[in-house]
């Protein structure tokens, strides 16, 4: 006796509207939206820089050495005019007025008178008077000579035949003394005279 096997059962087929299908279609068809990207703020543009370029070390260096001297030399003068002022404090002499210097062997000299050392004076614009040669004198010089007693006359240092430069250096030790002169003094008038016969 033979035996059926029962037949297995389908499922029932739904029925699907055409409406369903076309949702299903358009559902498969329609792009998922992507999700939001963050947002990136742009950078502010760069300022441009207007500096000068980077000084070398070597220039600065330089730079440096040559404000260091410049330094020194200031301070140098400063110091310089200072003991200048002070030496003429302590030795008496008016550096506006000419001074007469009297040398041990007799020798006088007139001019502007300063310390040159610790031994030594300096004196400038030098004068000095020698005796005339020369018995007969000019009505132009006249009278230079009686304010000079018409015995001597008033010759300028550098004059000479041997071309000496207009400055003396006195050993100290050889000087027996000096003043200042009088602007009105016979001397100086003398010489502002020779001085303006030069400049003509």
């Amino acid at each position: 006796m033979d035996v059926k096997q029962p037949r297995p059962t389908r499922p029932p087929v739904r029925n699907v509207s055409q409406q369903d299908l076309q949702r299903r279609v358009i559902q498969t068809t329609v792009p998922q939206p992507t999700p939001a990207r963050p947002q990136v703020t742009p950078r502010p543009p760069q300022a441009i820089s207007l500096k000068a370029p980077k000084i070398s070390r070597l220039w600065r260096g330089f730079q440096v050495v040559m404000s260091v001297l410049i330094l020194l030399a200031v301070l140098g003068i400063g110091w310089w005019l200072w003991q200048s002022e002070e030496k003429n404090a302590q030795t008496a002499i008016d550096t506006s007025k000419y001074q007469a210097a009297f040398l041990v062997n007799g020798q006088a000299y007139y001019g502007k008178l300063k310390p040159f050392t610790d031994t030594a004076m300096k004196m400038t614009d030098v004068y000095y008077l020698q005796p005339k040669k020369d018995a007969e004198t000019s009505a132009e010089n006249s009278e230079q000579a009686a304010d000079e007693q018409n015995s001597v006359e008033l010759i300028k240092l550098g004059e000479e035949i041997h071309g000496p430069e207009d400055e003396v250096i006195i050993l100290i030790d050889q000087l027996l003394y000096y003043e200042n002169l009088k602007s009105d003094s016979k001397l100086v008038k003398s010489i502002e005279r020779y001085k303006q016969t030069q400049v003509r």
